[in-house]
């Protein structure tokens, strides 16, 4: 009869460690299937960061003016008219009347001053590469991103403020749903002190690809266009530089957590052998 009376005690008993182990696994699975997708928000975010600082003015004239310039060497459009006009004599006499010329090209316009004009030919395509980038850069796009490769003649807006603003709002909604992930890590870890560990060593992890992103890259892509998408990566080393940051920063409060607790446990044996 007492084995009886205890039986469902012994149930309850093997009930309650089979519910523990099970929600255990679960935990630890989703908590797997969160650190994932937290490694591939980085990696997303990452790219959408380099995109975003790699397109910012002052990267995109560095980057692009010597691309049109090379290519003006090449005979294209903007070159050409540049020393065509720059070799006309006309230009002197022009310039007597008036204060600048102005070019026309690729559906944009921008004016070379005559006071450019007499600093010589490298000055004409100089100036004048650097007004085709800007007007490139601040143009009004007025069509949704990916409207503008089917409405654009050339995807000159790839290089734009408007594809800057894009990649850059890209980043900022991905950052937002990888804090939500982090806060939800929070709650799956079991021991809350290992999460800024679990979470830097993703990071560092994440940040190595763009550690050589543009090398990478120009394996794929024709010699033609290595510098020209180079512009897309200028910022890859910054970005590297950021994520390995963040992350070494956070591994080594995980770390100081660590030795936190491990103190805390010290103290408190020391504590009890001491009464």
């Amino acid at each position: 009869r007492l084995l009886l009376d205890s039986f469902p005690c012994h149930l309850y008993f093997y009930k309650s460690i089979f519910r523990y182990f099970i929600m255990g696994f679960m935990r630890k699975g989703v908590l797997v299937f969160v650190c994932v997708l937290i490694f591939i928000l980085i990696l997303v975010g990452n790219s959408l960061l380099t995109l975003g600082l790699s397109l910012k003015y002052d990267n995109v004239r560095n980057e692009l003016a010597p691309v049109v310039k090379a290519g003006a060497i090449d005979n294209v459009d903007i070159g050409e008219k540049l020393k065509y006009t720059f070799d006309s004599s006309a230009m002197n006499i022009y310039c007597q009347t008036h204060d600048g010329l102005t070019f026309n090209e690729q559906e944009y316009t921008f004016t070379i001053p005559c006071s450019v004009v007499a600093n010589g030919s490298d000055a004409v395509v100089a100036y004048g590469v650097d007004s085709f980038v800007k007007e490139i850069y601040y143009k009004n796009y007025d069509c949704d991103f990916w409207k503008c490769f089917e409405e654009s003649q050339y995807p000159t807006f790839l290089v734009s403020e408007k594809a800057q603003n894009y990649w850059m709002g890209k980043f900022y909604l991905v950052l937002l749903i990888f804090l939500a992930l982090s806060a939800l890590g929070y709650f799956l870890v079991e021991n809350k002190e290992n999460e800024p560990f679990i979470l830097g060593i993703i990071l560092a992890v994440g940040s190595l690809p763009f550690l050589a992103i543009g090398k990478i890259a120009s394996l794929f892509i024709d010699k033609t266009y290595i510098e020209l998408v180079a512009a897309f990566f200028s910022s890859a080393h910054s970005v590297f530089l950021i994520s390995l940051i963040f992350g070494l920063v956070l591994l080594g409060m995980g770390i100081a957590l660590k030795f936190w607790d491990l103190e805390q446990f010290i103290s408190a044996k020391f504590d009890k052998k001491k009464k």
